[in-house]
C-alpha cells in the first residue's frame, strides 16, 4: 500500500464468542461489532493463553506462555523487562506506538506492560482518544486500546436503555440492580457453587448491558478512524483477552473469569479488517472462518503474527495466498491458570477438542474464591505454590501419571455453534503425557530432567529465551 499504515489493536475483557452474530449475538446490543463483523476479512474464534486477563495480555504481548513470561496470578502480575513486547516489535520497525487503557488492574501502575509504547495513557474519555485517532496518520502507527468491559463489575446504565430495549424489555431493565460488583458474586466464583436460575438470568442481562457499553467504545473508535480516511490506511484487529462464565456451572464456573480454562473463559472472538474503503461486505483477502472449518488462532501468536501481517500489507499483499494469516498452522494451543484455590489448571485445545487437567498443590483455604476475586492471595498458599512443580510431583520425570484426587484430567469435544459454544463430554482421558509434553515444549523446558520449580516468581532457565531474543 502507498502511504503510512495505522495498526489498531482493540482488546476487551470478558467479550465472549457468542457476542458475534454468527454465534447468537444480538445486533441491537452490539451494532458496531456486527457492522465490523460484516466488513472484516477474518472473523472467528481464538484461544487465549489464560482466562486470567493479565496473563493472557502478557502472552499476547510477548508470544510466550504464562509460565515463561511470569505473569501468573494477582500476587505476580508484572511483566519481565527482558521480554520483547508487541509494541517493541512495532517500535523497532519505525512505528509510533501509543496505548490507551481503562483496565482496573493497570490503573495505578503499568506493571511493565508499557514496554515499547511512546505513550501509555488512561482512557478517561473518548474525546482525547479521538484527538489521536482522527487525523490521518503522518507516519506508521501502532495503537493499543484496552477496554475493561464487558467484564465485571456490571452496571445498569440508563443511557443504554434505548440500545438494549429491543432485546431487553424496559420493565425487566429497570428491575435489575444498579450495580453488581465482585463482592456480590463472590459466592458463585467457585465452579462448584450452585447459581439459582433467576440470578443467572439477571447477571446475563447485566452482562448484555456491559456489552452494549463496550460496543459504544468500539463505535467511537470506528467513527474516528472513518473520519480520518475511511479506514483506507488502518489494519484493525478486535479481540478479547478472556471470556467470562455466565452460569454455565461445572466445569466452567458460574459468574467469573480466571476460574477455569473451559471454552466460555478462553475461547474468544477475533476480527481482522485489512485497510481499504468498502461497504458492508468483507474485503475477501483472507478466507473467512465461516466458509470452512477454520484453523484455531492463538492470541499469543499475535505477538509476531500482527507485525508480520502489517509488513505484508505495507508490501501491497492483497490476495489470500499472500496474506500471512492465520499466524500458525493450527497446532494445538495451550492455556494455563495458576494458583486458583490451591490448584493449577492446564488445557490443550485442538480445533474441536480440549484436554483439561487440574493439579492440586495445597488444600483449598476456606473462602479462597471470595478473597481471590478481589486480588488477595494467602501467603501460605503462595508459598506452597512456589515450592510445587506446575503439574504435580511426577512432573518433568518419566512418571506422567495423573492420579485422583490430587490430579484430574478430562477430555471434551467443543464447537462454535449458532448459540455460542457447545460442549460434548468425552470419556475420561487416560494421562498419556500428551498435555504435559505440550506444556514442556511450549514453555521451552526439556522433556527430561528435574521438574521446574517456581522460585521467587520465575524460573531463570525458562526466561532466558526472552532475553536472548531481545534485539
Amino acid at each position: 500500500m502507498e502511504g503510512p499504515l495505522r495498526v489498531v489493536l482493540v482488546t476487551f475483557e470478558g467479550l465472549r464468542l457468542d457476542a458475534l452474530s454468527a454465534h447468537g449475538g444480538v445486533a441491537s446490543v452490539t451494532p458496531n461489532l456486527h457492522r465490523l463483523e460484516a466488513e472484516a476479512d477474518w472473523v472467528g474464534p481464538a484461544i487465549a493463553a489464560s482466562s486470567f486477563a493479565p496473563a493472557s495480555l502478557a502472552s499476547l504481548w510477548t508470544g510466550l506462555q504464562p509460565w515463561r513470561h511470569g505473569v501468573l496470578h494477582w500476587a505476580q502480575r508484572s511483566l519481565d523487562p527482558a521480554a520483547v513486547t508487541l509494541a517493541e516489535r512495532f517500535a523497532e520497525e519505525g512505528f509510533h506506538t501509543e496505548a490507551w487503557r481503562d483496565l482496573l488492574w493497570l490503573q495505578d501502575t503499568d506493571h511493565g506492560f508499557r514496554q515499547g509504547f511512546g505513550s501509555f495513557r488512561w482512557l478517561r474519555n473518548l474525546r482525547r482518544l479521538g484527538d489521536s485517532l482522527s487525523p490521518p496518520p503522518a507516519g506508521d502507527e501502532f495503537f493499543w486500546i484496552g477496554v475493561r468491559r464487558p467484564a465485571l463489575p456490571y452496571e445498569r446504565d440508563a443511557r443504554l436503555l434505548e440500545q438494549v430495549a429491543p432485546h431487553l424489555p424496559v420493565e425487566e431493565f429497570v428491575a435489575l440492580p444498579e450495580r453488581v460488583g465482585f463482592a456480590q458474586v463472590a459466592g458463585w466464583f467457585d465452579p462448584e457453587a450452585e447459581l439459582p436460575a433467576p440470578r443467572a438470568r439477571e447477571l446475563r442481562r447485566l452482562h448484555e448491558i456491559n456489552l452494549a457499553r463496550a460496543d459504544r467504545v468500539l463505535g467511537a473508535v470506528l467513527e474516528q478512524l472513518i473520519a480520518a480516511d475511511g479506514l483506507a490506511s488502518t489494519l484493525l484487529v478486535v479481540t478479547s483477552t478472556n471470556g467470562e462464565s455466565l452460569g454455565e456451572g461445572e466445569p466452567a464456573g458460574n459468574v467469573s473469569s480466571g476460574s477455569s480454562l473451559t471454552p466460555e473463559q478462553v475461547v474468544v472472538p477475533i476480527l481482522v479488517r485489512l485497510p481499504g474503503v468498502r461497504g458492508e461486505q468483507a474485503g475477501g483477502a483472507m478466507a473467512r472462518s465461516g466458509s470452512s472449518p477454520a484453523p484455531i488462532v492463538g492470541l499469543a501468536e499475535l505477538a509476531e503474527g500482527l507485525p508480520r501481517l502489517a509488513r505484508a500489507v505495507r508490501a501491497g499483499a492483497r490476495s489470500s495466498g499472500a496474506i500471512p494469516w492465520p499466524p500458525a498452522a493450527g497446532a494445538p494451543l495451550l492455556a494455563e491458570l495458576y494458583l486458583r484455590d490451591g490448584a493449577n489448571q492446564v488445557a490443550l485445545y485442538g480445533r474441536d477438542w480440549f484436554l483439561l487437567r487440574s493439579e492440586r498443590f495445597a488444600p483449598p483455604p476456606e473462602g479462597a474464591w471470595r478473597r481471590r476475586i478481589v486480588g488477595h492471595v494467602e501467603p501460605e498458599l503462595l508459598q506452597s505454590f512456589r515450592a510445587a512443580p506446575p503439574l504435580g510431583a511426577g512432573f518433568g520425570t518419566a512418571d506422567r501419571s495423573c492420579r485422583p484426587p490430587r490430579c484430574s484430567e478430562q477430555a471434551f469435544g467443543w464447537r462454535a455453534v449458532g448459540h455460542g459454544i457447545e460442549l460434548s463430554a468425552e470419556p475420561a482421558a487416560s494421562s498419556d503425557g500428551t498435555l504435559e509434553l505440550a506444556w514442556l515444549r511450549l514453555n521451552g523446558v526439556p522433556a527430561t530432567g528435574a521438574a521446574p520449580v517456581l522460585v521467587e516468581g520465575a524460573v531463570e532457565a525458562e526466561r532466558s529465551p526472552a532475553r536472548a531474543s531481545r534485539r
